[in-house]
């Protein structure tokens, strides 16, 4: 509007407007939204609560799932450590009755109005984010195990997992920490190191299980005529973490082998790609590099 007094307003401001007026009387410590047996309210404590340990699963399936496959691959299903092994039995059923959970939970319409219907729930939940979750809860990897698909087949099926993350942290799944909390910048952070998380265990998985008869970025061709030292080496980086390492624990081995393909990748997206003695040695690790080198291109361009 014109004139000394007048303000210009903007449909963000309308719309902020309507949303607090809707908001207006609806307890937020409030677990139902009417009364026991009505849809969850989403703005609870408990809601948001449960959202912030699927967002926790989330983030520990990214990082895991590629990690298991790359640095410690299970020997079975079952036999490995019992203490993952039941942590991600827990994963998987919270992402299950998360899936149930969704169509119970009462969420807010463009026109700013809360929809409590659960069969206008169940069509708004399948049409957005529900194939998704399906995906994430279905366990393709028990599918593959009890199929008799190798070990390795089995723990790849898990690579769906990962989509979770996408869901989990969308505005209309408010928990402990959203996407709309986190700057632009910061997040953008995030995504590169999610990237290069990626890329680390794919770097190591071709360094580790590429050709025994070739050369690779991490290894020696395999050969039982010759005594494994120190001194058999010939390049600075290669076995770094191995079985010749005097501290070769299994967290200590996994550690120092994920920092030494961190530390390439990380370099080949910034600067050129050779780092040292560090550089592809086979066609596939060429391809890698060629792809890392493309990222580096477009991030930092």
């Amino acid at each position: 509007p014109d004139g000394a007094k007048g303000e210009s307003v903007t449909w963000s401001d309308i719309e902020r407007g309507l949303r607090e007026r809707t908001n207006t009387g609806l307890d937020p410590h409030r677990l139902f939204m009417a009364g026991l047996g009505s849809p969850l309210n989403p703005g609870s404590p408990f809601v948001r609560f449960w959202r912030s340990c699927q967002q926790a699963a989330a983030l520990f399936m990214f990082m895991h799932v590629p990690v298991r496959i790359a640095f410690v691959p299970y020997p079975t299903m079952t036999s490995w450590d019992h203490s993952m092994l039941a942590l991600d039995l827990c994963i998987d059923c919270g992402v299950f009755l998360n899936l149930l959970a969704n169509f119970n939970i009462a969420y807010m319409n463009k026109k700013s109005r809360w929809v409590t219907d659960r069969e206008k729930i169940a069509r708004h939940y399948l049409s957005k984010e529900f194939w998704i979750d399906l995906l994430c809860a279905t366990p393709f990897d028990w599918f593959g195990f009890l199929s008799g698909a190798s070990q390795r087949l089995s723990s790849c099926f898990r690579l769906p997992k990962m989509l979770f993350v996408v869901n989990v942290f969308k505005d209309s799944r408010e928990g402990l920490l959203n996407s709309k909390h986190i700057g632009s910048q910061m997040l953008m952070i995030v995504h590169i190191l999610m990237l290069l998380h990626c890329g680390t265990c794919v770097f190591f998985l071709l360094g580790n299980d590429g050709p025994k008869d070739g050369y690779t970025w991490y290894q020696y061709p395999y050969d039982e005529s010759v005594e494994w030292t120190s001194s058999t080496y010939k390049y600075e980086y290669t076995g770094f973490g191995g079985f010749q390492d005097p501290d070769n624990a299994t967290q200590y081995r996994v550690w120092k082998q994920y920092l030494l393909s961190f530390y390439w990748v990380t370099s080949t997206v910034t600067s050129t790609g050779i780092i040292g003695d560090m550089y592809p040695k086979n066609y596939n690790e060429v391809l890698f590099t060629m792809a890392a080198l493309l990222v580096n291109l477009t991030l930092f361009s």
